[in-house]
């Protein structure tokens, strides 16, 4: 397995450095915002609601991450307070909404268009602030992205809006590795996939309903800040549960559809899958067994 431990002193890279954060107002972006005021970097916090954190090294800017007006005042406020953005973190997002079975009507009976916010929010607003990111990180010249995923970007959940935004991240990241594998090798970009988290996404009937145990955010967080800190990680997926944390993406996920899709059903492309998966994960650490 790629099960691996998260020591805080693998943080102590980013004194010094300056991060944006979205959803910085609660859950997992409130606790990897105070993580990385406790290990000295400089946040810049954007989300609908003041941060309840008073810091020195904390700025706040009002944003709407649907709004590409808002954001780029974020990443603007950064730029001019700091003169640099040397990591993102995408994390803004809301809970499903709909499961696109309903038939909503007007007044006039006809069907109306399908409600979208939640893809907007969740992915459309994940891809304008990792956009935006790479455009600032660009002028540093290195840095990294860090979106914050799902467990419910690999596998299926009764929300069928917030499971599509979710499997869109996901995509989103595993398109752009190659890309920035080839034309901006200094830029990473990860993702983490929490377990069920106290974060309000979910309500509290669903999760005791089915019988699960529920997380701090501060547990996703450390791995957030892991995947800003350790330059080593590239295109990685990074799941944590109760304090354990391991990377699926290449050593999960990847593996499986090797070992029981190519090798099994098409054996003579295995060398073709390998040789893009090589290409897709490039520089990546493979975790220890």
């Amino acid at each position: 397995m790629a099960e691996f431990e998260i020591a805080t002193d693998k943080f102590a890279t980013l004194r010094g450095n300056v991060v944006v954060v979205t959803g910085a107002s609660s859950g997992i972006g409130l606790a990897t915002t105070t993580l990385l005021l406790d290990v000295g970097a400089f946040v810049v916090a954007g989300d609908l609601s003041p941060v309840p954190v008073e810091h020195e090294n904390l700025s706040f800017q009002k944003t709407d991450i649907t709004s590409w007006q808002d954001l780029q005042a974020l990443f603007g406020l950064a730029q001019d307070r700091h003169g640099k953005v040397d990591h993102v973190f995408a994390n803004a997002g809301i809970p499903g909404r709909t499961i696109f079975i309903e038939d909503r009507v007007d007044e006039n009976g006809l069907l109306l268009e399908p409600d979208l916010k939640v893809i907007d929010v969740n992915l459309k607003g994940t891809i304008y602030t990792a956009t935006l990111g790479l455009h600032y990180i660009k002028k540093h010249g290195k840095g990294s992205i860090v979106i914050t995923a799902s467990a419910s970007s690999f596998q299926r959940f009764g929300f069928t809006d917030y499971t599509v935004s979710k499997h869109g991240v996901l995509g989103y990241m595993r398109g752009l590795v190659p890309s920035l594998n080839i034309l901006h090798p200094s830029i990473r970009i990860n993702a983490i996939s929490p377990n069920w988290t106290a974060t309000g996404i979910v309500a509290k009937d669903i999760v005791e309903g089915i019988g699960a145990k529920v997380q701090g955010p501060e547990v996703p967080a450390r791995s957030a800040v892991l995947l800003m800190a350790d330059d080593t990680r590239q295109g990685q997926l990074i799941y944590s549960v109760h304090g354990r944390y391991v990377e699926i993406e290449e050593s999960v996920l990847l593996k499986s559809v090797r070992e029981n899709i190519v090798l099994k059903y098409q054996p003579e492309e295995a060398s073709a899958f390998d040789n893009m998966a090589e290409m897709c994960f490039k520089n990546v650490q493979k975790p220890s067994d």
